[in-house]
């Protein structure tokens, strides 16, 4: 698992808080992700300002994105 914050994002800090979150995010939503698989999750701009519930939506909308196109290729 990687973790991508873009510098626009803000300072240092405000970074940390961001890979922080989406560390603790990605560690809820293990189930949902297939095994064997490498993972970039990326916080592009506007990620500082989501709320931790916030960020959570928008990523598990984002894994439910990822499940159904891997399923459709399989």
């Amino acid at each position: 698992m990687a973790y991508a914050v873009r510098r626009d994002i803000g300072s240092a800090p405000v970074r940390n808080r961001v890979r922080r979150r989406l560390r603790a995010l990605m560690r809820e939503h293990e189930g949902d992700l297939d095994v064997g698989h490498a993972y970039l999750v990326s916080a592009g701009q506007g990620a500082q300002d989501l709320t931790f519930r916030q960020l959570d939506r928008s990523l598990s909308e984002i894994l439910r994105g990822v499940a159904s196109e891997q399923g459709s290729k399989r």
